[in-house]
C-alpha cells in the first residue's frame, strides 16, 4: 500500500513541477529569472519632433508636447501616436498637464499663450497679457483651475477652464520660475532660481530658499510621502509642508575617457510603485531614466538618446517619458551621422517578485525553516504577506501546515522559521512520502494596485524527521 501512495506521490510532483514551471516561465519568474524593473521599450517620433512635456491623460493615452514639430502628440499604450498642430506657427510648447474639464492643457513659449486641447484634436489658444510671458510648467490646482509658471517677467499665473487669466508676479526679478505641481496641503508648489515657492490658491506667496545659493531647481511633483519632490540638475531634493529641505546626490557617472561627471536631472514625477521617477542624461552617454525611494535610494537607468525630459505615470501602470534626437554611434559620432528621430518611451516599474532558496526542507523538532528572498533593487521596496505550506498526501488531498506573515528586504534574503501542525508531523515521523506546494504573495510597498500573487517552487520538499542541526526559535528574520 505504501508503495502505491509512493507512485501516486511522485505522479502528483511530477504533475506539479511542469505545471507550476509553465507559470513561473510565463510570468518571467522561472529558477533565478526574477521580475525586476527597468524592461525599456521606445517608439520613435517624426524627424525634428524634439518632445518635452508628457502627461496621462482622461481619455487613457499619453499625450506630450513637440518643441521641434509644433505639435501636440497622442500616443496610446500600444504605442499608436498621432500629432495635432497648434494655430500658430511658431508656437513651441513645453509643459502639459491633464485639466479638471477632461481637455489638456499646455503652454506655448512661443505664441505666449496657455493651449487648451481636447481628446479629438481640437485646440483653443488663451494669449497671455503680458508679452514675452514665457510660460513653462503648468498643471492642475485644487481648486479647479490651472496654474503655471512665467519666466519672462517671474510670475505665476491662473487660468480657469473658460480662459480667464491671473498673474502673481514674484517678488524677486531674478526667481525664474519653471516646475510647478499641487501639494499636498491644498497649496501650488513651484520652483523659481535658488527657491522652491509655495502659492496659495489666493495668491500669497511663501518662499524657503535651499542650502545652496546657487542651486536652480527645475521640475517638482508632490510624492507619496506627504512631501514635495524637486529636481536641481545634480540632485534629488524633498522639501516638507513645513519648508525643511533634505537633498540626495546622485551617483557620480564615469562617463567615459573625455568626460567624468554627475548625472544631470530634468522633471521628476510620482511612480506608479509607490517611488519618485525623474529624467535626465548623463554627460558624454545619453539619456537615462532614475528611480528614488523615499529612503533616498536612488537607481538609474540608461537610454539610448542624448537626453530624456518629460516624465509621467501612464495609465497601464508604466512610467512614461520622451527622449531627444540623437545620432546613430552615440553623442561622440553625430557630426555627419544620420540623425535617428526622437522617441517616447516607457519603462517598467516592476513588480516584486519571492524567490524560494531551499531544494529541500528539513523538519526537527516539529519546525522548519525556508529561505526567502526577494528581488528588486536594493531597498527599493519590500516583499511582503503571508506564506503558505501545504502538503500533498496524494492524488486529491492535501493537508495545510502552515499559514503566516513574513517580511524580506527588497534584494535580500531571509530564513523564516515555521512550526508545523500536529497532524503533519505525525505523517513525516511514519516517514509518509510527501509534496509540500509553498505560496507567497509579493507586495510592492506603497504601490498602487501592483500587488500580485504568484506561485513559488516549483520543486517539493521531501519533509523528514532528520536533523541537520538545531533550528532557532521562530521569527521573521
Amino acid at each position: 500500500m505504501r508503495s502505491r501512495n509512493n507512485q501516486l506521490g511522485s505522479s502528483v510532483l511530477l504533475n506539479l513541477l511542469l505545471a507550476v514551471a509553465g507559470l513561473l516561465t510565463a510570468l518571467g519568474l522561472a529558477s533565478t529569472a526574477w521580475a525586476r524593473p527597468g524592461q525599456i521599450t521606445e517608439f520613435r517620433l517624426p524627424a525634428g519632433g524634439s518632445p518635452e512635456g508628457i502627461t496621462a491623460g482622461p481619455d487613457g493615452n499619453l499625450w506630450f508636447t513637440e518643441v521641434g514639430a509644433n505639435a501636440i502628440g497622442r500616443i496610446t499604450t500600444s504605442g499608436q501616436i498621432t500629432e495635432f498642430p497648434p494655430p500658430a506657427a511658431e508656437s513651441r510648447p513645453v509643459g502639459i498637464t491633464a485639466g479638471p474639464d477632461d481637455n489638456l492643457w499646455f503652454t506655448e513659449v512661443g505664441a505666449n499663450a496657455i493651449g487648451r486641447i481636447t481628446t479629438s484634436g481640437q485646440i483653443t489658444e488663451f494669449p497671455l497679457p503680458v508679452a514675452e510671458s514665457r510660460p513653462v510648467g503648468i498643471t492642475a490646482g485644487p481648486e479647479g483651475n490651472l496654474w503655471f509658471t512665467e519666466r519672462g517677467p517671474p510670475s505665476i499665473g491662473r487660468i480657469t477652464t473658460s480662459g480667464q487669466i491671473t498673474e502673481f508676479p514674484l517678488p524677486v526679478a531674478e526667481s525664474r520660475p519653471v516646475g510647478i505641481t499641487a501639494g499636498p496641503d491644498g497649496n501650488l508648489w513651484f520652483t523659481a532660481g535658488p527657491m522652491i515657492g509655495r502659492i496659495t490658491p489666493s495668491g500669497e506667496i511663501t518662499r524657503f530658499s535651499l542650502p545652496d545659493k546657487s542651486t536652480l531647481p527645475q521640475s517638482i511633483v508632490a510624492g507619496p510621502d506627504g512631501n514635495l519632490w524637486f529636481t536641481t540638475h545634480e540632485e534629488i531634493g524633498r522639501i516638507t509642508p513645513l519648508g525643511h529641505v533634505t537633498e540626495f546626490p546622485l551617483p557620480n557617472e564615469k562617463s567615459s575617457a573625455y568626460y567624468s561627471s554627475e548625472s544631470s536631472v530634468q522633471t521628476i514625477t510620482s511612480g506608479p510603485d509607490g517611488n519618485l521617477w525623474f529624467s535626465g542624461r548623463i554627460p558624454g552617454i545619453g539619456a537615462l531614466i532614475g528611480r528614488i525611494a523615499t529612503d533616498g535610494q536612488i537607481t538609474e537607468f540608461q537610454l539610448g538618446g542624448t537626453s530624456s525630459y518629460g516624465i509621467t505615470a501612464g495609465p497601464d501602470g508604466n512610467v512614461w517619458y520622451t527622449a531627444s534626437t540623437y545620432c546613430e554611434g552615440g553623442p561622440f559620432t553625430c557630426m555627419g551621422s544620420t540623425p535617428v528621430p526622437s522617441t517616447v518611451g516607457r519603462i517598467t516599474p516592476g513588480l516584486l517578485a519571492i524567490q524560494i532558496a531551499n531544494e529541500s526542507a528539513t523538519v526537527h523538532r516539529g519546525w522548519t525553516k525556508l529561505r526567502l528572498g526577494c528581488a528588486g533593487g536594493k531597498r527599493h521596496s519590500a516583499c511582503r504577506g503571508r506564506i503558505s505550506l501545504i502538503l500533498h498526501v496524494g492524488r486529491y488531498k492535501t493537508i495545510p501546515v502552515a499559514h503566516m506573515p513574513y517580511s524580506v528586504p527588497s534584494g535580500r534574503y531571509r530564513a523564516i522559521s515555521i512550526r508545523l501542525n500536529p497532524k503533519a508531523l505525525r505523517l513525516i515521523f511514519r516517514n509518509y512520502p510527501l509534496l509540500a506546494g509553498v505560496q507567497a504573495s509579493a507586495t510592492v510597498k506603497g504601490g498602487r494596485g501592483t500587488s500580485r500573487e504568484v506561485l513559488l517552487q516549483s520543486k517539493s520538499r521531501h519533509l523528514d524527521s532528520g536533523s541537520q542541526g538545531a533550528f532557532p526559535n521562530p521569527r521573521l528574520g
